[in-house]
């Protein structure tokens, strides 16, 4: 399929394939360095030149080390108009100091500096959506103002990706795009590095290596602690869920960021340590690979207010880790609500408890959700299609004609 582009409001000028010279540009690096650094090996190994943008942290060197062409911008993650005044500044002098023959960027507030920055700067703009920001019970005035700023920005937009079908959908049905200006890519995981089958020890084994009571039934949460994640709720839930049975204990693998908003990782300790729950509780800080943790896991908890995808969501089915996650778009993408999963209400702690003991009381619905779990990820969201299809995606749009996926990609199975 040839992609056919719409006129910009502001002139991209002409594509040269022979140079294919990519800024991409992140909010921060640990987005880059978790998220999408295999989809940038692909495509640097697809002939593009890539050089990756965000502000400097730890991250930023593990890039670097990787042989990403890094470059330190300031960038906020917050709505204060001078911090984004000065990020949108940042970003401009970099693309104004350097011959980039297009941006392709990543995530909310990058994509409201990116696009500004690359239309003062006349460089075309491949925006990869990875969520809207607002929620699914925002109210309609908070929607409709996301909704209007998302159409304004698209107009300075040369194409837009999509990894959520919901979010797709939406922007479609609103007109913040077109069929010619966007493409459903989905999201997906490393399917072989989290499958079962291959070096995982047993349950027991992997609770023994993390000092915990093999006898003990481990409820799981993963991500960054922060507000909009659901972890107050998780703490309210566990809570519930201890006055009833104290033969749990939950795992809680991740931490937040200085830069986040509604960053909640001491608040967190603080509360489980005011509950008297801090026996109860194991706290890992961010690691490099989750793995091992989920090996120990009998359940996963994902109550977060809103999601884009739900890598970790994927990564536990894949696993075999039965999830409860809040109904959203997003989680929604991933759960089939009782037959690959259990979806609760968001921000709703007696419901969450609830599916916390009814599945942590039923080890056979445990495995029945398990293995229609993993064989729903294995079919549809193998990160190697979605890698394929990025990269089909910005080929078919720098190159003019080359072929790109179906802008909407049926599901294989369910």
């Amino acid at each position: 399929m040839t992609i056919s582009m719409q006129p910009m409001s502001v002139e991209p000028g002409a594509f040269d394939p022979g140079q294919r010279r990519v800024l991409v540009l992140f909010a921060a690096g640990i987005m880059a360095y978790r998220l999408v650094r295999r989809w940038l090996q692909a495509l640097h190994r697809a002939g593009y030149e890539v050089h990756i943008a965000c502000p400097p942290d730890e991250y930023f060197d593990r890039l670097s080390q990787e042989g990403f062409l890094m470059h330190k911008v300031h960038m906020t993650r917050c709505l204060n108009p001078i911090e984004v005044v000065r990020s949108t500044i940042s970003v401009l002098k970099l693309l104004r100091s350097s011959d980039f023959d297009f941006i392709n960027i990543h995530g909310a507030m990058a994509g409201v500096v990116g696009r500004i920055a690359g239309a003062l700067a006349r460089k075309p703009t491949i925006y990869t959506n990875h969520g809207f920001t607002f929620q699914d019970d925002s109210t309609w005035a908070v929607r409709s103002i996301v909704l209007a700023v998302e159409w304004m920005l698209s107009r300075l937009t040369l194409h837009t990706m999509f990894i959520c079908r919901e979010d797709y959908e939406v922007a479609m049905k609103y007109g913040v795009v077109t069929p010619s200006s966007a493409t459903l890519i989905l999201n997906g995981i490393d399917t072989q590095a989290f499958s079962a089958e291959i070096g995982s020890p047993d349950k027991q084994t992997a609770k023994l290596q993390l000092g915990i009571n093999p006898q003990r039934l481990v409820v799981g949460l993963i991500g960054r602690l922060i507000k909009e994640k659901g972890v107050r709720e998780f703490v309210d839930a566990s809570r519930i869920v201890l006055n009833v049975r104290q033969d749990l204990i939950f795992l809680i693998v991740g931490d937040s960021l200085n830069t986040d908003r509604g960053a909640y990782g001491k608040q967190m300790k603080k509360a489980v340590a005011q509950l008297g729950l801090s026996e109860k509780f194991v706290f890992t800080g961010f690691v490099d690979n989750v793995r091992p943790f989920l090996s120990a896991m009998d359940l996963l908890v994902h109550p977060t207010y809103r999601e884009s995808f739900g890598l970790v969501i994927a990564e536990a089915m894949m696993m075999g880790v039965p999830v409860i996650a809040s109904d959203v778009r997003g989680c929604r993408e991933l759960i089939i609500n009782g037959k690959t999963g259990i979806l609760v209400p968001s921000k709703s702690p007696a419901e969450l408890a609830r599916a916390v003991m009814a599945l942590g009381d039923d080890v056979a619905v445990r495995k029945k959700l398990a293995s229609a779990a993993s064989l729903r990820v294995r079919c549809n969201f193998d990160e190697q299609l979605v890698i394929g299809r990025f990269v089909s995606t910005i080929r078919g749009i720098v190159e003019g004609g080359s072929t790109c996926p179906s802008r909407q990609s049926s599901l294989k199975c369910r």
